[in-house]
């Protein structure tokens, strides 16, 4: 069974039953903390990634890591500790459908 990890906005409400973690990534105090929660999608684009993936990928195991929360801006540290997060879990796929403006040297090191 494949595991596919999201790094987004977050899941949807009801949670899909292929969604085995999620967590979310914030940045807080000059640094990332990770939160456990549901990721509960306040956007809307993690929820329309991670139905789509669900929907299309049968028998996949989902990861969502989320570094969105009410906006589309986030940290790159928060997308490294993201990306870093799901390379623990085993997760040999990872869908990141958002663009950064430069390089950034985290996210190079954890890629």
């Amino acid at each position: 069974m494949p595991s596919i990890g999201i790094i987004d906005s977050g899941v949807p409400d009801p949670v899909p039953e292929c969604l085995v973690k999620a967590c979310s990534f914030v940045y807080e105090g000059r640094r990332v903390r990770q939160q456990w929660d549901p990721a509960i999608d306040q956007i809307g684009h993690g929820s329309a990634i991670t139905r789509i993936i669900a929907t299309g990928g049968k028998g996949v195991s989902l990861y969502s890591a989320r570094v969105f929360t009410d906006t589309l801006l986030t940290r790159p540290v928060q997308v490294a500790a993201a990306l870093a997060w799901l390379l623990e879990q085993d997760v040999r796929i990872i869908n990141m459908s958002f663009g950064l403006p430069q390089d950034r040297i985290s996210l190079r090191r954890v890629c």
